[in-house]
């Protein structure tokens, strides 16, 4: 069993049944649950990731640049851990909240920042633009709350550059280098964005 969520699932309906997986999409709003794609999810749970309990029995947790918009990440690792079986697996991408561009997100109003961020990504219409607070949204406090919830990292992934800066030329050299001496003073906790592979092996809520 595989759970993800979302009008986008990351596993297309034939990729579903070439694998014979059985999905289940959880998303906090029912609108876009609805818009997935036909026969995207075997089941579709409209719910607070922060505040939901799982039955303890999938294989596998597909989170994709969500939990960034989450305002309790720790309800969301607690949630993650009570759906998965042990030895299940989270695949987690994460921008970083120490990234330029969630610093700046961070700050502007959120009207203003979408209309920046369409204006130069008019793609993002579809598929952007939610609300976003970054809340422990770091590779060290990733791992200290994997291991508060009986999650052991079994694989991650750091990522030194996007998109976001790219329409403006100074901007994006500026950036770069700016990237460059955080990553010499900071190491990995310099990465705008990251994955985790993490793997169940405790009980949901257990204390390391």
């Amino acid at each position: 069993m595989t759970w993800g969520g979302g009008k986008i699932p990351y596993i297309d309906h034939r990729r579903k049944a070439e694998l014979g997986l059985a999905v289940v999409g959880l998303d906090i709003d029912r609108e876009e649950l609805r818009r997935a794609p036909q026969g995207a999810y075997d089941e579709m749970i409209c719910a607070d990731i922060t505040r939901f309990k799982g039955g303890g029995d999938a294989d596998l947790i597909i989170c994709q640049a969500v939990l960034e918009h989450v305002k309790d990440v720790e309800g969301a690792f607690a949630a993650m851990a009570s759906i998965l079986k042990p030895g299940g697996k989270a695949l987690l991408f994460v921008p970083s909240r120490n990234a330029i561009y969630a610093r700046l997100n961070l700050v502007i109003p959120e009207g203003m920042k979408r209309k920046i961020l369409f204006a130069i990504f008019p793609d993002f219409r579809s598929c952007g633009g939610f609300p976003a607070y970054y809340d422990r949204c770091t590779l060290k406090q990733f791992h200290l709350l994997a291991e508060r919830h009986g999650l052991e990292v079994e694989e991650e992934r750091t990522y030194f550059i996007t998109d976001y800066f790219s329409f403006f030329f100074p901007a994006y050299f500026v950036w770069r280098i700016w990237i460059l001496l955080f990553y010499l003073i900071a190491g990995d906790q310099a990465a705008e964005s990251f994955c985790m592979a993490l793997r169940k092996t405790a009980p949901a809520g257990a204390k390391c």
